[in-house]
């Protein structure tokens, strides 16, 4: 499943993306790095440069302890990351809270020392700092806050100290003339940034989870078909000595034919993850479709299930395998079933759309444009935590009992969709219930047109 889109303030926060934060605050000027010891070098000299050519050693004590809560800090982070321990993330957040404040602590206390070179030394601190957070941190929004809150109440403090001591002077209004031009500046190039490095590693995530699953698929396909060759023998076999037997081994061989019923359904399952499927597509109008398809659901679901289909006006026809499209659907049905508690529904509708390449929200599977049919089973369900929704399409994930499921209904789903020229989307709502959307391309003739706009 591709990532989600994380640039958006405070918008993912599964224990993964946590744990990537923390790895950031780990790596920007790691612990023991040239960066790290360029920071440390750079404000001791200044503290000692301070002390000794002025006399004024009390900076330098302020910057014992930044380094002191920055080393804290980098090696917190450094070991929560290595234990994988998500839950640590806002203390070290905390962490990294009171080293940014420290740093302003440094830049208002240099300030107040008499002498112009101290105003441009604490200007530049503060536009070096904001720097700093978006070189380092320019896609979390959460590290941003923590670092950036600190460093502009530094320049606030500052501001105001500025016109107690020069009035309505030059001085005070320059410094704030530089603050409002550096805040946008940064603003503007933090947006920039965010959308420029989310695309990238949303292309970089998708084309190796693309990586994994296609070396997964051919292994899978691979394994299926040495599967459903055994399974050939094996039923053959049982079909064979059906009937030439007594009574009692007569049921033995009859659930020798079962078991292998069970196997080449699970090879088919594997197959269709695999997109190595020997598909038969066929001409299929949704409507009638969905007429034949309503009693086998019903003997899946329960009676205190409602099971609802609808059909648009004028859904054209699409050109898949019947079969497929039928188990993929008692896929989707059976999933529903499981997620509701007690009394519930299940709605299964159709409808045309001509998508132009735009966005259509979190789809599983790039779609190339095109009119599709799309054909949703929505239930009103517990719903999917977001933590599980980017491992719910992975093969043999499954949040059911063992011997329950195999995590391979959804990877068929999905890889019969792709092998079809379509695609899937998941929408889900913890509390309010889950919808999975089948996209299937609309049949064309011979001529490259729908058959039913004629």
């Amino acid at each position: 499943m591709p990532p989600k889109h994380p640039n958006r303030l405070f918008q993912n926060k599964t224990p993964s993306n946590r744990l990537r934060q923390l790895s950031s605050i780990a790596e920007a000027e790691a612990l023991g790095s040239v960066e790290f010891f360029t920071h440390i070098g750079l404000l001791v000299f200044g503290g000692v440069a301070g002390g000794i050519v002025f006399g004024m050693w009390s900076p330098l004590l302020v910057v014992m302890v930044h380094i002191s809560v920055l080393t804290l800090e980098k090696w917190t982070a450094k070991r929560v990351v290595k234990a994988q321990r998500a839950s640590l993330y806002w203390p070290v957040l905390g962490l990294l809270f009171i080293r940014a404040s420290t740093f302003s602590a440094i830049c208002v206390h240099v300030w107040t020392f008499d002498g112009d070179v101290f105003k441009f030394v604490t200007t530049a601190l503060l536009v070096a700092a904001t720097i700093n957070i978006f070189v380092y941190h320019a896609t979390h929004s959460e590290i941003i806050v923590a670092v950036f809150v600190p460093v502009w109440i530094g320049y606030l403090v500052i501001t105001a100290l500025a016109f107690i001591e020069f009035g309505l002077a030059v001085e005070p209004f320059m410094f704030l003339l530089t603050a409002c031009c550096i805040l946008p500046y940064f603003l503007l190039a933090l947006k920039s940034a965010q959308e420029r490095w989310t695309k990238n590693d949303i292309i970089q995530q998708s084309f190796n989870h693309t990586q994994k699953l296609d070396a997964l698929g051919h292994l899978v396909a691979g394994v299926a078909h040495d599967f459903n060759n055994i399974l050939t023998v094996t039923r053959g076999n049982a079909e064979l000595l059906s009937g030439t037997v007594g009574q009692a081994q007569d049921e033995l061989v009859n659930e020798i034919v079962k078991a292998s019923d069970r196997g080449a359904a699970l090879a088919g399952q594997l197959l269709a993850f695999g997109r190595r499927s020997m598909l038969s597509p066929e001409p299929i109008q949704i409507e009638p479709f969905f007429e034949d398809i309503q009693t086998l659901l019903q003997r899946v679901l329960p009676e205190n299930i409602q099971l609802v289909f609808s059909v648009a006006p004028d859904v054209p026809t699409v050109f898949v395998d019947k079969h497929q499209l039928e188990t993929a659907l008692v896929n989707l049905a059976t999933n529903a079933r499981d997620a509701i508690t007690g009394a519930g529904r299940i709605d299964i509708t159709a409808e045309a759309i001509a998508f132009d390449g735009s966005d259509l929200g979190q789809t599983e599977t790039n779609l190339a444009p095109g009119e599709y049919v799309m054909i949703s089973v929505a239930d009103d369900g517990a719903g999917i935590p977001d933590d599980l929704q980017e491992s719910i399409f992975d093969p043999f994930f499954t949040t059911k009992p063992v011997g329950k499921g195999s995590g391979l209904g959804l990877p068929m789903v999905i890889g019969f969709a792709e092998q079809s020229s379509g695609g899937v989307r998941l929408e889900s709502n913890v509390g309010y219930g889950t919808r999975v959307t089948l996209f299937f391309p609309v049949m064309q003739d011979a001529s490259g047109n729908d058959p039913d706009s004629r």
